[in-house]
């Protein structure tokens, strides 16, 4: 029946629509089921009122009433328990996507300017996914590549969110300005990258207000510095839309002490070029 493989997908991968919120089209799923719930009450109530008129065997009116029962469970299920949309990545990327400086942009409190030119450029890569971009960070007088990385965005496990997940290029000095030259990333996959941060690291957007906001979690994100030899907790914050990038590196040690980075609630604002 069509509602049986209606109430498979919606529970393939949890119990309840929440769990819709991983897989593309999971909204056309939840329309569909739906309108397979609406024809099950107005079949329910064909049936009643056929069978106030007509004697029919035991067993048939077992089996149909059996059948309108699950669609009635179903209606429940779906009725009962909230229904989650797909965040809009490519919304995302949109906004992120070209270049922006802190050129002659004052900075707030006692954040100095390092002169910092970010450049987001979205990339055809197919081996790595359908949402991918090269993001280059340069920096200084002299602009140069401080920060070259490769980033794939999907659907976070929170609703609404979008998870960032970090690559390192293989010979960064070949994808310097890279966005002239596309066809680089074409033939790369997962075994020519190494990622550069463990997944708890990973940057969660979601939106808000004008722009898009994402977060790494020092709470959950502890990486190892051969520099230091210690461990450090790492906070990244940004903010961007249709005119400005906000941008935030903080480090701490094991106890919460703050050891590198900009003060807390400070950013490095680049403005749109």
């Amino acid at each position: 029946m069509a509602f049986d493989g209606c109430l498979q997908r919606i529970m393939a991968t949890g119990s309840g629509p929440w769990a819709m919120r991983r897989r593309p089209g999971a909204a056309r799923t939840a329309r569909g089921c739906f309108a397979i719930l609406a024809a099950g009450f107005y079949g329910l109530a064909m049936f009643v009122t056929a069978s106030q008129g007509k004697e029919r065997p035991a067993k048939q009116q077992q089996r149909r009433l059996g059948n309108l029962r699950w669609l009635l469970a179903g209606a429940c299920l779906l009725l009962g328990q909230p229904v989650y949309a797909q965040p809009d990545i490519d919304e995302l990327l949109a906004l992120l996507e070209g270049s922006y400086s802190s050129d002659g942009v004052a900075q707030a409190g006692d954040t100095e300017d390092p002169l910092l030119t970010d450049r987001h450029a979205r990339v055809s890569a197919p081996a790595l996914g359908e949402h991918v971009m090269y993001w280059q960070l340069n920096s200084g007088p002299e602009q140069k590549v401080y920060r070259q990385r490769l980033l794939v965005f999907e659907p976070g496990d929170q609703p609404g969110t979008v998870r960032q997940i970090t690559w390192s290029l293989p010979e960064p000095e070949k994808f310097v300005d890279a966005w002239e030259s596309p066809a680089l990333f074409a033939a790369l996959t997962a075994d020519d990258l190494e990622q550069d941060l463990p997944p708890s690291c990973e940057q969660l957007w979601q939106r808000r207000d004008d722009g898009w906001y994402g977060r790494v979690d020092p709470a959950a994100c502890r990486v190892w510095s051969e520099r230091r030899q210690a461990w450090r907790r790492i906070e990244g914050e940004a903010f961007v839309t249709p005119d400005n990038y906000l941008t935030a590196e903080r480090g701490f040690d094991d106890s919460g002490v703050q050891v590198f980075g900009t003060a807390p609630g400070e950013h490095y604002l680049l403005q749109r070029r």
